[in-house]
């Protein structure tokens, strides 16, 4: 494999949604059902490289191995090459710093990443408004990869809405696995199967609402009541659908209640799962050694 000199390499880091979307209002445009929040994992990295290939097709190398260049890829990568009226070949290579498909939002820095390296590469220098939709197009958590720091996404486009230093997130690792039930299939059974799913969506904007007072206030005992109150209805939504979904596994069910116990006298801790086994852990930074301690029987991540 031979490329050519032009080489260019960025990075996008995942993002973990504390108001999370699930399902989708529109497929072919990738538009999810309900605005949703998410703060930056800036520890956690993916990193792109671009060049051209001198292979007459694209290819596609992520973690050090040759992988199929999947639909969504090609069509990003096309989309700018039409607008460059460029027909050359692409080596993409593409590392992550943590585990993939295991509740690490893998595909929002992996296709933030390859839309930012696709921009620079092709010298296209769209704005972070439509990097953040083109980004959206291939993964909707992709489009909160783009801004930095606490992110709002309405749906179409994503954008900064605050910052807060003190707040840290761990992740837990449980898991490794590959998961049985991809985010895009379990978000389509949900929609079409559960009961309580429409119910959910006419409640999303108060969460939103309240989400977003309680970070200006830096209310983060409301905060942190909310974020897991969030993650259990949206699991519980997953585990009525049919067949049912389950992510969370007995240990994290364990996770959960150590960390209701800890949460007793004072909330300092909240959990948080996305489609994945790995729960994240959000505490200030002054409580973020006593976390530490409490889950020192298990290996954890800085996540930023």
């Amino acid at each position: 494999m031979v490329t050519g000199k032009k080489k260019i390499t960025v990075t996008s880091n995942p993002n973990i949604a504390i108001i999370k979307y699930w399902g989708k209002e529109n497929i072919e445009s990738n538009i999810c059902s309900n605005p949703s929040i998410s703060f930056q994992c800036n520890k956690l990295v993916t990193t792109t490289s671009l060049s051209y290939n001198d292979q007459e097709k694209d290819e596609f190398i992520f973690n050090g191995k040759l992988t199929t260049v999947n639909k969504k890829i090609e069509y990003i990568v096309n989309l700018f090459r039409k607008i460059k009226n460029d027909t050359k070949s692409l080596l993409i290579e593409s590392d992550n710093n943590f585990p993939h498909s295991c509740g690490v939002a893998s595909s929002a820095s992996g296709f933030s990443a390859l839309v930012l390296a696709l921009d620079k590469f092709y010298e296209t220098n769209f704005s972070e408004k439509d990097l953040s939709i083109l980004a959206r197009e291939c993964s909707g958590s992709g489009s909160r990869s783009i801004p930095k720091n606490i992110v709002m996404c309405d749906k179409y486009e994503s954008y900064t809405i605050g910052e807060w230093k003190e707040m840290k997130i761990l992740l837990i690792k449980i898991n490794e696995e590959v998961k049985k039930v991809s985010s895009t299939e379990g978000m389509c059974r949900t929609q079409e199967t559960s009961f309580f799913y429409k119910e959910r969506l006419n409640r999303v904007d108060e969460k939103i609402f309240l989400c977003q007072e309680y970070i200006k206030t830096r209310d983060h005992q409301s905060l942190f009541k909310l974020i897991m109150r969030e993650s259990n209805e949206i699991h519980a939504i997953m585990f009525e659908s049919y067949p049912p979904i389950r992510y969370i596994s007995d240990k994290g069910y364990e996770i959960m209640e150590r960390i209701h116990d800890f949460n007793k006298d004072e909330v300092k801790m909240a959990y948080t799962f996305d489609a994945g086994t790995n729960p994240f852990i959000f505490v200030l930074e002054k409580d973020l050694n006593e976390a530490k301690e409490y889950f020192k029987d298990y290996e954890m991540i800085e996540c930023n």
